[in-house]
């Protein structure tokens, strides 16, 4: 399957899908991170059932899912907004193409119209 992304775009496509995991991730660390703090300073239990290898897991891993999906959904929309464009101008060059040939046809029927119509002996009817 031909790439929906063209090579020229890549690295702006890229970078875009970059930014909006960087946001997500970032929007999504900031109540994680409160959230885990809280509970170390309120809850003992959580501290007594919880290492420090689990607590860095429970403070990474929300934000770095949803990086993966910001970032994944950023580039699934960008690839199909491209895919979009391309098959729009696709379709715009066959609908001029067919508008041209559609024109041309009238004018050569016109043309041949009146070329019968100069020979000597035809009358307009």
């Amino acid at each position: 399957m031909p790439s929906l992304t063209p090579q020229k775009h890549a690295s702006a496509t890229v970078y875009d899908a970059m930014l909006e995991g960087f946001i997500t991730a970032g929007l999504t660390a900031v109540p994680t991170s409160l959230i885990l703090y809280t509970c170390m300073r309120s809850s003992p239990s959580f501290v007594k059932s919880t290492n420090w290898s689990s607590r860095t897991a429970m403070a990474i891993m929300p934000p770095l899912f949803a990086f993966a999906w910001g970032a994944e959904s950023k580039l699934v929309h960008s690839m199909h907004s491209m895919a979009n464009q391309a098959e729009h101008s696709k379709q715009i060059a066959e609908w001029s193409h067919e508008h041209i040939l559609k024109e041309h046809r009238k004018e050569l029927k016109r043309m041949t119209t009146q070329k019968i119509l100069a020979q000597p002996g035809v009358s307009e009817a």
